[in-house]
């Protein structure tokens, strides 16, 4: 639990981190700045998708963290380009939810 709850702070201290050098290259003039803008935006993304998959396997409560997790999923919903889910990926997820309902 310490671990993981020690964890958690570390990924939330990147995300603060990250997002300070998000605000840096932020309408910057160079044509760098967009670049390196664009990267901590990814860099961000990852961090959040840590923290949602460290909060998971943590002890905390989903009935407390709910709100979070839902405006942190929302969040990624809208600007996360990851790969998307192959045919059999979303089979077996469906398998799942029809588990869930039962």
């Amino acid at each position: 639990t310490t671990h993981i709850n020690h964890k958690i702070y570390g990924i939330v201290e990147d995300i603060k981190k990250t997002e300070k050098m998000i605000e840096l290259y932020k309408g910057g003039s160079d044509p760098a700045d967009e670049i390196m803008e664009k990267q901590h935006r990814i860099r961000k993304n990852k961090f959040l998708r840590e923290l949602l998959s460290e909060l998971a396997l943590s002890d905390v409560s989903f009935k407390e963290m709910k709100g979070f997790i839902r405006g942190l999923t929302n969040y990624l919903e809208k600007t996360d380009k990851a790969a998307k889910a192959s045919k059999e990926l979303k089979s077996n997820l469906e398998e799942v939810a029809l588990m869930l309902r039962a």
